[in-house]
């Protein structure tokens, strides 16, 4: 079957344009994922070392010379080729690991001034000589596809496809912190008296413009903060997230525990992190609650790169009695509910009448980062703007900062085109910039648009922080854990429950936190039964990726049993503090119980496996 393409896109760019190096034209073409692509070419292994794979597992395979695969990028003079990379530069520097076996990048170096081809191209040597114009080249190229939205688009769509088939601890991880949170967001939402908390947050909420705070009582458990009296906040429905579909409305009910407490509210706030103008809030005022109305109104052209849209809602509300706020908080996540039709072509001329931005303003500009794409669109032929002579030209300036970097232009497909623009270090956070856009054509025609676009502050690096319990906010209901594996060469090594030696029929145990280490919640590999289940699957020649995602929710759901009988013994052990006839599980007993959980969810795997279903695991 013929390979299709998802992305086809070019863009010429100076090298140097202080060196006087001239100029690269870079074609990007990614490819659409093989039916049966080997798992190893879409390993998410950050270590990745390229290795050659079996003939005709990517998508690309034709393409590429072997041994080894290279050919992924490759650089081009006169029509020939002299240099070319392997595929860990589109996943190592570019940062697209999903995408790296689909991408082909075709660098033209024809536009380079002759001293600068004379430099790359030497007879003493194969390949380009790796000196500074071959480093700039390097750098301009991936200045330009770092931040393109359009791989970004695919890369996010390739690791949520992959995300249900990755093996491990943080497969695990992932399915056993869902288990966590709807235990959560299933459980009793009422509150003992006195279990409120505070929660210090970083930004105070001014409330009817009259007072302020940054403290807020919140509804958590007693990890959180100190204690503080009610009533507090109640969203229904419960949990974390919040999702909506564009142009269709969603209701929740915003009320007090306890209910009696609701005819003392004085205010209450809905605030949106960051603004989103196409959601719009309404609220219903009722005896024992509030109803909000939630709608993201979409618009003609809005792009469906954006989604999903990701906000915050704080809620915040102000009782009479009570010097502190009330505060929830939910995430909101915008999203198409099914795949988007392909739009019809649009109507292009000969002749252009419009030329637009289609981008979010203000634009975030990064200094010093990688070129930022500004999506913009025309109803000209492609054709008018392709070749070495073009009957329209692009061209930009800031109008605001004469000496900003003018942008470079993608070539435009289907009407869709881009601006990059490189962003100096030196210019301030905050600074707020106009830049003007501007297509122009024969006999002195000329398109015009503007935008506007913001310096984002530095990102701050990644490091150890430390803060006090009350900065915690909305965080902090799960009690944390680390998750372990054992083996059958290390059940001497590993003590079991209550010290003993792991056998076949163990499961699983877990290890009590300590002051230096949280919750281990130690899972069996070895198991027997898991291995008899997993040999069955194999001599079914049931796929790779099926037996990992059986066995990784298996190991799931056995992490998050043991889990909830460690909250279980804690909770007997503060019940006989108060009562000793009140009985703490010993260790042989929980030994039991999570073997014949194991049990019971292999058993499950099985029937599911004869019935040809995959329900359950």
């Amino acid at each position: 079957m013929k390979n299709l393409v998802e992305l086809d896109k070019s863009v010429i760019a100076e090298v140097d344009t202080g060196r006087c190096w001239g100029a690269i034209e870079v074609r990007l073409i990614v490819a659409s994922k093989k039916p049966d692509a080997a798992d190893a070419i879409e390993s998410d292994d950050e270590d990745y070392e390229p290795t050659e794979a079996p003939e005709g597992a990517g998508p690309l395979d034709s393409y590429l010379e072997r041994p080894k695969g290279r050919g992924y990028v490759v650089f081009l003079v006169n029509g020939q080729r002299h240099e070319m990379l392997d595929e860990s530069f589109v996943g190592r520097e570019l940062g697209f690991k999903y995408l790296r076996s689909r991408t082909l990048v075709i660098v033209d170096a024809d536009g380079l001034a002759p001293e600068a081809i004379a430099q790359l191209i030497q007879g003493s040597r194969q390949g380009f000589y790796k000196g500074e114009v071959f480093a700039a080249v390097l750098a301009k190229m991936t200045s330009m596809l770092k931040g393109d939205p359009d791989l970004k688009k695919l890369e996010s769509d390739a690791e949520q496809e992959v995300a249900e088939l990755k093996s491990g601890d943080e497969a695990v991880k992932n399915k056993l912190d869902q288990l966590i949170e709807g235990h959560h967001s299933a459980g009793p939402q009422e509150l003992p008296e006195g279990s409120a908390v505070t929660a210090g947050l970083t930004s105070a909420y001014p409330l009817n413009g009259a007072t302020s705070s940054s403290t807020f009582v919140i509804n958590a458990d007693s990890s959180v903060g100190s204690d503080a009296s009610g009533p507090v906040l109640s969203i229904d429905p419960h949990g974390k997230v919040i999702r909506l579909q564009p142009n269709e409305a969603r209701t929740i009910k915003v009320s007090s525990m306890p209910e009696s407490d609701w005819p003392l509210l004085e205010s209450l706030e809905i605030r949106v992190d960051p603004l989103l103008p196409e959601l719009k809030i309404t609220q219903q005022e009722a005896a024992s609650a509030t109803t909000v109305n939630l709608m993201f109104t979409e618009s003609e052209d809005f792009p469906p790169e954006d989604y999903p849209v990701i906000a915050q809602l704080s809620f915040v509300a102000q009782f009479n009695g009570h010097t502190e706020p009330r505060l929830e908080q939910r995430e909101v996540i915008i999203s198409k509910r099914k795949t988007r039709q392909p739009p019809p072509p649009p109507n292009l001329r000969a002749i252009p009448t419009f030329l637009r931005v289609v981008s979010r303003q203000p634009v975030q500009l990064h200094g010093n980062g990688p070129a930022t794409h500004i999506r913009l669109r025309w109803d000209g032929e492609d054709e008018l703007a392709a070749g070495t002579q073009p009957k329209w030209k692009f061209q930009g300036r800031c109008a605001s900062h004469p000496d900003f970097p003018k942008p470079i232009f993608t070539l435009p497909r289907r009407g869709n085109f881009e601006a990059l623009l490189e962003t100096p270090a030196d210019l301030p956070p905050d600074e707020e910039l106009t830049f003007q856009i501007e297509a122009i054509g024969p006999k002195g025609a000329i398109l015009a648009t503007s935008f506007q676009a913001v310096v984002a502050k530095p990102a701050q690096p990644a490091g150890p922080r430390k803060i006090s319990e009350e900065s915690v906010g909305m965080h902090g209901r799960r009690a944390p854990y680390d998750l372990k594996f054992v083996t059958e060469a290390e059940w001497k090594t590993t003590p079991c429950w209550s010290g003993t030696e792991w056998t076949s029929a163990d499961a699983g145990c877990y290890q009590e936190p300590t002051q230096s280490n949280p919750l281990v919640l130690i899972i069996n590999e070895d198991c027997g039964l898991l291995k008899s289940a997993r040999d069955a699957m194999i001599g079914r020649k049931l796929d790779e990726s099926t037996i990992k995602r059986r066995v990784n929710n298996y190991t799931a759901h056995i992490a998050y049993h043991l889990w909830q009988m460690y909250q279980s013994v804690q909770t007997a052990k503060d019940a006989n503090l108060v009562d000793e006839t009140m009985a703490v599980p010993t260790d042989d007993q929980l030994r039991g119980e999570i073997d014949r959980v194991s049990a019971t969810l292999i058993n499950l795997m099985e029937q599911d496996l004869r019935a040809g279903k995959s329900n359950l695991l």
